[in-house]
């Protein structure tokens, strides 16, 4: 998933890319859930594969 998020960061610079949106939401995808729905734990071990 973090290779996902990184490869759209890449690709787009010039914008914002809200972790929300789509880090946790293509997580969200594949756990057929709501971005808003994942543990804490998910989000903190999502954000450190992205290095944010």
């Amino acid at each position: 998933m973090a290779a996902a998020y990184q490869r759209i960061y890449e690709l787009n610079p010039d914008k914002t890319i809200p972790v929300c949106y789509y880090l946790y939401s293509l997580q969200g995808a594949l756990m057929d859930l709501h971005w808003n729905e994942i543990s804490e734990e998910l989000k903190q071990e999502l954000l450190k594969q992205v290095g944010k």
